[in-house]
C-alpha cells in the first residue's frame, strides 16, 4: 500500500514544505522543511495503515484524525517538554513517542537558527527560549530520524496486525488488497 501512497506522498510534502517556507521568509531553508514534512507524513500515514488492519474506514478515519490531533497536546509546549521531563515521571514517555514532540524541535531549531548568530540582538533570548522549553540545538538530525523510526513501527505494528487479523486469507506472495481482506472476513 505504501508504494501506491508514494506520489501523493511526494507531492504533498512538496507543496507544504514550499508554502510552509515561502511564509516563513528567509528564517529557514526549504529543504529543512521537507525533512520535516516527509517525516510528519511518513509517520502519520503509519498511524492510518494500522489504524486500518483494526477498524473499518469510517472508524479509522475519525480516531487517526482524533489521535493526531491528540498528539499535539505532547509536542512540548505546553506543557512545556523541560516541565515534562522534570515533573511528568514515567507518564513523559507519551511525549517522547510523540511525532508532534520531534516535529515542533525540528521546526523551532530551523526557525531559530537565523537568530542564534551571536551578532544578532536576539541571540541570548532564542538561547534562553530553546532551554526554557527543554529543547537541544543539535537534535535536528535527531528529530528527523525520530519521526522515521515512529513511522517504521507504526508499519511493524500494522503488519503485525495484518498477520493477526487477516493471517490466514493473506497469500504472502502477492501484493494485499484492501477488497481481498474484506472478502475473507
Amino acid at each position: 500500500s505504501f508504494l501506491v501512497d508514494i506520489p501523493f506522498f511526494a507531492l504533498y510534502s512538496l507543496l507544504f514544505a514550499g508554502t510552509f517556507t515561502a511564509l516563513l521568509v528567509g528564517n529557514n531553508e526549504f529543504h529543512e522543511n521537507l525533512l520535516i514534512c516527509v517525516g510528519i507524513e511518513f509517520c502519520v500515514m503509519g498511524v492510518g495503515y494500522t489504524l486500518s488492519m483494526v477498524m473499518d474506514l469510517g472508524k479509522a478515519i475519525v480516531t487517526g484524525m482524533t489521535l493526531i490531533f491528540g498528539w499535539t497536546i505532547a509536542s512540548g509546549i505546553v506543557p512545556k517538554l523541560r516541565v515534562v521531563e522534570e515533573q511528568f515521571g514515567p507518564f513523559g514517555v507519551l511525549w517522547h513517542t510523540s511525532y508532534a514532540r520531534y516535529s515542533v524541535e525540528a521546526e523551532v531549531l530551523t526557525n531559530t537558527e537565523i537568530f542564534l548568530d551571536p551578532r544578532n540582538a536576539f541571540a541570548v533570548s532564542t538561547e534562553t527560549f530553546i532551554k526554557e522549553y527543554g529543547w537541544h540545538r543539535q537534535n535536528f538530525v535527531f528529530d528527523i530520524i525520530m519521526l522515521f523510526v515512529l513511522g517504521i513501527a507504526w508499519r511493524l505494528l500494522a503488519l503485525l496486525l495484518l498477520r493477526i487479523y487477516h493471517g490466514r486469507a493473506i497469500n504472502w506472495q502477492r501484493p494485499v488488497s484492501y477488497t481481498h481482506l474484506r472478502a475473507h472476513e
